[in-house]
């Protein structure tokens, strides 16, 4: 199948799209319509800037004209001005693409090796994020995943707190969750809602979510350090 390449797959303002083949002769067909490029194809010649949330479809046809495999890229205007700081960094291995990873709206799937987590080795996760702006916002949540498998487990517990100055953050409301950890080959992906008792005027989020330590004994990596994997931070 034809390599579809942008700079990620969340951009601010346009994202520039090239696809390529591995074959010089083939021509290369593309769509935005949600079908196949066989159907109604436009013929690719030039790399295609995009300015909203788009999915292209391209196909590689060959001089006797058969068609391959359909390559797709899913891609995402970010519509808001979030940042995050990250008060302990994660894992270079895991970075899901860059800085604005937890808050582009796209999700990570329940398969880390996507590249879509964010992932922390042995320690807490703790972030802050900045909205950009004072707003007000009555709901945060942060999404998990554990693959008890791959060391991977939902943390202990998640904190939140908010702030208006970024340096005096309320009382933090620490969540826990009833997802069973002892299950070696189950995948779970879980978000972790705060919903604040009142909406409330801020600028600042800070998340905790705690590590749970060293893998148990029962696991075949029983004393090696688990991970936390994060993807995508909601307000509302």
């Amino acid at each position: 199948p034809p390599l579809i390449m942008a700079e990620g797959m969340a951009f601010r303002d346009s994202v520039v799209v090239s696809i390529h083949s591995f074959a010089a002769e083939d021509l290369l067909l593309y769509q935005t319509h949600g079908d196949i490029p066989l159907i109604k194809p436009i013929t690719y010649r030039e790399p295609l800037v995009f300015y909203d949330d788009v999915v292209v479809k391209a196909i590689a046809k060959t001089p006797s004209g058969s068609a391959g495999y359909v390559s797709t890229a899913v891609l995402k205007k970010i519509t808001h001005d979030y940042t995050v700081q990250y008060l302990t960094l994660h894992d270079p291995q895991y970075t899901a693409g860059g800085p604005t990873a937890l808050v582009d709206g796209i999700r990570g799937p329940d398969d880390f090796r996507m590249g879509l987590w964010q992932g922390w080795w042995g320690k807490d996760m703790e972030i802050v994020v900045d909205l950009g702006g004072i707003d007000t916002i009555s709901v945060v949540a942060a999404g998990f995943l554990q693959d008890v498998r791959s060391w991977i487990w939902l943390p202990e517990s998640v904190a939140f707190s908010v702030s208006t100055d970024g340096q005096h953050f309320s009382e933090p409301a620490a969540l826990s969750h009833q997802v069973s950890s002892d299950d070696y080959d189950s995948k779970t992906t879980l978000d972790i809602r705060w919903q604040l008792p009142a909406p409330q005027v801020v600028r600042y989020i800070k998340i905790t979510a705690r590590n749970r330590g060293e893998n148990p004994l029962w696991h075949p990596g029983a004393g090696g350090q688990s991970w936390i994997f994060c993807d995508e931070v909601y307000v509302e």
